[in-house]
C-alpha cells in the first residue's frame, strides 16, 4: 500500500475486510494500529465481544515487544473468564512470541505452557500443534530430549490427523485458503525437523536420517517462497549428522553446497557459520588440521550471540576446539579467550536450565573450565616473567602508551560528553524562505516525506533523488528545493540524519539490536558497510556507534544495578 487508508474508506468496510485490510499493512505499525482502532471501536459500539477481543489481539502484534505485551494482557482480562476456543489462550501465546523475542526464555516457556493447558480446556487443536511444537525445542534446547520426544509425538499424532486437518481448513482465513497445501506442508516438514533435531540431540542418527528423508520428499513437491531456507536447513542437518557419523568427506562437501548457495545470497550467517564449524571439523578429522582450523576461526568472525539458542551445540564445539587447538600451540592468551567464551555459554544455558530441567545443571564442566582457565593465567603470568630481558623496551612502550592513553582519555571524556547532549532532544528546525514552487506542491512532497520516514524507508540503500522524486509523483528539482529549505539539508544529509536517529532508537529500545555486530546495524539502517555507516554516525553525533552502544549498555547495567 501506497498510503495509509482514510477514515471513510475504514468506515465503509465490513469487519472481515477490516482485518484483511490489516494483513495488507504488515510492517506498518502506524497504518496497522488505525485500522485495528477502527475495529475495536465498532465492535464495542456493536456490543460483539469477541470482534472486542480480536480488536486487542491485532493491536498486540504491531509494537515493539513491551507494548505487545501490555495489550497482550489487556486482552487476557477482557476474556479470562470465557470459555472459547481462541481466547485468552491466544493472548498468552503472544506474550509467549514477545518473550521469545526478548531472549526471555523462562517466561517464554511459561506463557507457552499456560498458553498449551488453555488450549487443551477449549480443545483448540490448531494451538496445541504451535504450542506443543514452542514446548518441545525449548525441552530439547534447555532439557530433557526424552521429554521433548514424547512432546513431538504427541504434536505429530495430532498434526496427521482429520480432524486437526478440517479445523486446520476452517481456521484458515478465506483469502489465503489456495494456500492451504503450502501452510500444511509447512507444518509437515517443521514436524519432520524437531524430530531430526530430537533424535540428534540423543545422537540416534538412524532415525535422524530417516526422518531427514522424509524431509526431503515433502521439499520435491515444496513450492513455497521459503524453500531454500528450508533446503538449507536440510542440507545443515545432513551435514551435522554425516560428522558425528563419521562421513567426513561427505560433511565437507556439504558444507561447501551451503556456503556456495548462502554467500551468494547473502541470507544467512547462522548456515554459513555453521557450514564453516563443520567444514574445519571435518577437514581436522581427515588430518588437515591447519586447514581445519582456519575455517574455524572463520565461524568465529562471524559469530552471533544473537542465535545463541539455535545453535548452542556447535557454538560449544567450535570454542571448544580453538580453545584446545591454542592449548596444544601453548598460545594461553588466546586460549583464555575461547575458555571465557566457553564460560559465557555455560552460564546462559545454566540460567536457562535452571527454570526448565534443573537436575540438568549437575552435568556442567563449569569448574572445569573455570580451573583450565586460572592455569591457563598462570601460564601466561610466568612466560611474562621470562620477558624481564625486554624491560628497556617495554619502558619505552609504556610511555608511549601512557601518552596515547592520555589522548583517549581526553578523547573519551569528549565523547562522554557528547554521548549525554545525544540523549537530550535535538531542537525543532525551523524552515527557511519557501523554494518559488506553488504551495500545493510543497505541502504534498512534505506530507510524502513524512510517510517515507513515518515508514522508515529510508532504510532502503537504493534510496537517490530520482528514485524518491519518481516515488513522489514529483521532480527531482522540487524535492530537492524543498529538501534544502525545509530540512535544511541535501538529500545525502537528510539520509543519513533519519538513518542515525533510528539506529540510536532502537539501540536504546532494542535489546537484540544491540548485540548486532555495527556492520549488521549498519545495513539494517540502510548503509553498504559499516565504513559509511560509522562516519554518519560520527559526523551527526560526534561518538562513533561503537562507543555509544557500550555507553548505553553501561547505563542500563547500572540503572539495574541500582
Amino acid at each position: 500500500m501506497a498510503q495509509s487508508p482514510s477514515e471513510s474508506l475504514l468506515n465503509s468496510l465490513e469487519y472481515e475486510e477490516l482485518l484483511t485490510l490489516f494483513n495488507d499493512f504488515e510492517g506498518d505499525s502506524l497504518a496497522q494500529e488505525k485500522i485495528a482502532r477502527t475495529y475495536l471501536e465498532r465492535a464495542k459500539v456493536d456490543g460483539d465481544t469477541v470482534k472486542v477481543a480480536r480488536g486487542y489481539d491485532r493491536l498486540a502484534r504491531i509494537f515493539h515487544p513491551q507494548k505487545n505485551l501490555l495489550y497482550a494482557d489487556s486482552l487476557i482480562a477482557y476474556t479470562k473468564d470465557w470459555e472459547h476456543i481462541t481466547y485468552p489462550g491466544l493472548g498468552y501465546i503472544i506474550k509467549g512470541y514477545e518473550y521469545f523475542l526478548l531472549d526471555d526464555i523462562r517466561n517464554e516457556f511459561l506463557n507457552n505452557k499456560i498458553a498449551y493447558e488453555q488450549s487443551i480446556r477449549s480443545k483448540n487443536l490448531i494451538h496445541q500443534v504451535f504450542l506443543l511444537d514452542n514446548l518441545s525445542k525449548a525441552r530439547v534446547e534447555w532439557g530433557s530430549a526424552s521429554k521433548a520426544l514424547e512432546l513431538q509425538i504427541l504434536r505429530h499424532k495430532i498434526l496427521t490427523s482429520k480432524e486437526f486437518y478440517k479445523n486446520f481448513r476452517e481456521s484458515t482465513r478465506k483469502e489465503i485458503r489456495n494456500n492451504l497445501k503450502y501452510l500444511y506442508s509447512k507444518e509437515i516438514i517443521d514436524s519432520y525437523r524437531n524430530f531430526v533435531i530430537i533424535y540428534s540431540k540423543i545422537e540416534d542418527y538412524i532415525l535422524a536420517k530417516k526422518y531427514l528423508d522424509s524431509i526431503n520428499l515433502e521439499l520435491k513437491d515444496f513450492k513455497g517462497w521459503d524453500y531454500n531456507y528450508y533446503k538449507n536447513w536440510y542440507l545443515d542437518a545432513k551435514m551435522e549428522t554425516s560428522f558425528y557419523t563419521n562421513n567426513f568427506n561427505y560433511c565437507v562437501f556439504l558444507a561447501d553446497s551451503i556456503l556456495k548457495n548462502e554467500i551468494a545470497h547473502f541470507r544467512s550467517n547462522y548456515f554459513v557459520k555453521n557450514a564453516y564449524v563443520y567444514k574445519g571439523l571435518a577437514l581436522s578429522k581427515i588430518n588437515k588440521n591447519y586447514n581445519g582450523i582456519k575455517f574455524l576461526l572463520m565461524a568465529d568472525s562471524i559469530y552471533s550471540y544473537k542465535n545463541i539458542n539455535s545453535s548452542l551445540k556447535s557454538d560449544i564445539l567450535l570454542f571448544t576446539n580453538l580453545n584446545s587447538f591454542y592449548k596444544e600451540q601453548k598460545n594461553h592468551k588466546n586460549q583464555i579467550k575461547y575458555l571465557d567464551k566457553l564460560l559465557y555459554l555455560d552460564s546462559i544455558s545454566m540460567v536457562n536450565y535452571q527454570f526448565i530441567e534443573p537436575e540438568i545443571i549437575k552435568s556442567f564442566d563449569t569448574p572445569v573450565l573455570l580451573q583450565e582457565k586460572e592455569a591457563a593465567i598462570l601460564q601466561l603470568q610466568q612466560e611474562n616473567s621470562l620477558s624481564k630481558r625486554y624491560l628497556i623496551l617495554g619502558g619505552g612502550l609504556l610511555l608511549f602508551l601512557l601518552a596515547l592513553s592520555a589522548l583517549l582519555y581526553r578523547q573519551k571524556i569528549l565523547f562522554k560528553k557528547r554521548f549525554k547532549a545525544l540523549l537530550q532532544n535535538n531542537p525543532q528546525e525551523t524552515p527557511a524562505a519557501g523554494p518559488s514552487i506553488s504551495e500545493e506542491i510543497i505541502e504534498d512532497i512534505l506530507q510524502k516525506l513524512k510517510k517515507f520516514e513515518a515508514g522508515a524507508h529510508f532504510k532502503n540503500p537504493e534510496v537517490s533523488l530520482n528514485f524518491l522524486a519518481k516515488k513522489f509523483g514529483t521532480n527531482s528539482t522540487y524535492l530537492s528545493k524543498v529538501l534544502n529549505v525545509y530540512k535544511e539539508k541535501n538529500l545525502s544529509q537528510y539520509l543519513n540524519d533519519l538513518r542515525v536517529a533510528y539506529a540510536i532508537e532502537q539501540i536504546k529500545e532494542d535489546s537484540n539490536f544491540r548485540k548486532y555486530s555495527i556492520e549488521a546495524i549498519a545495513k539494517e539502517c540502510g548503509y553498504r558497510n559499516a565504513t559509511s555507516f560509522s562516519r554518519a554516525f560520527y559526523k551527526k553525533t560526534g561518538i562513533y556507534p561503537s562507543f555509544f552502544v557500550n555507553e548505553w549498555n553501561k547505563q542500563l547495567n547500572e540503572r539495574s544495578l541500582s
